[in-house]
């Protein structure tokens, strides 16, 4: 099996900027971790109505 690392970088103010790695191609993998992360401020957040149009 092939692995590849995809690079994830959250962007927000009030959040840690740290770089993930994750180590599998498979979608539902990465979607599972993503999912245990808490993604304030960014587009991921399902909230994302009320920063539409901010900067």
């Amino acid at each position: 099996m092939q692995y590849s690392k995809n690079f994830y970088q959250i962007k927000s103010k009030s959040y840690n900027k740290s770089l993930h790695f994750f180590e599998s191609t498979d979608p539902m993998n990465i979607k599972s971790r993503l999912s245990k992360l808490e993604l304030e401020d960014t587009h991921f957040n399902k909230d994302y109505t009320k920063y539409k149009g901010k900067n």
